[in-house]
C-alpha cells in the first residue's frame, strides 16, 4: 500500500490547520497500518510530494513571482514532475523494497530540508 500525502504532513503552514493535520494523520495511519499488516506480508509506506507541476498547480507557473518563490524554496531550485512521484512508487511496489514499510518519503527537491533566512 502506498499513501500519497504532501510535504504539509511534515511541517506546519500558516492558516491551513485542517489540511496540515489531515496530512500528518495519513503519515500516522501509514505507520499504524505497517504495524497491523506487516505480519501478513503487507508493506505500507507513504510519499510526501513537494511542488509538482500538474493541472492542479499550473496556475503557480503562470506567475513569475510564484515561480521564483518556488525555485528559492527548493534546494534543487526547481520543481518536480509527476514522473518523480511515479519513480518512487514503482520502487516501493517492487520486490527490491521488500524490507521497507512504515516509512514516508519526501519527494520534494529539498523543500523540507531547510529554508533561506
Amino acid at each position: 500500500m502506498i499513501n500519497i500525502v504532501s510535504v504539509s504532513g511534515l511541517m506546519a503552514e500558516p492558516v491551513r490547520a485542517a489540511y496540515v493535520s489531515s496530512k500528518h494523520a495519513v503519515i500516522g495511519l501509514t505507520k499504524q497500518f505497517a504495524m497491523e499488516f506487516g505480519s501478513m506480508g503487507i508493506r505500507v509506506n507513504s510519499i510526501s510530494p513537494g511542488v509538482i507541476q500538474t493541472e492542479l498547480t499550473e496556475e503557480y507557473f503562470q506567475d513569475d513571482e510564484m515561480v521564483q518563490l518556488i525555485k528559492d524554496n527548493h534546494a534543487l531550485h526547481t520543481w518536480g514532475q509527476p514522473s518523480d512521484i511515479v519513480s518512487c512508487m514503482k520502487h516501493l511496489a517492487s520486490d527490491e523494497a521488500y524490507f521497507i514499510t512504515g516509512s514516508n518519503f519526501a519527494i520534494d527537491g529539498g523543500w523540507t530540508a531547510g529554508k533561506k533566512l
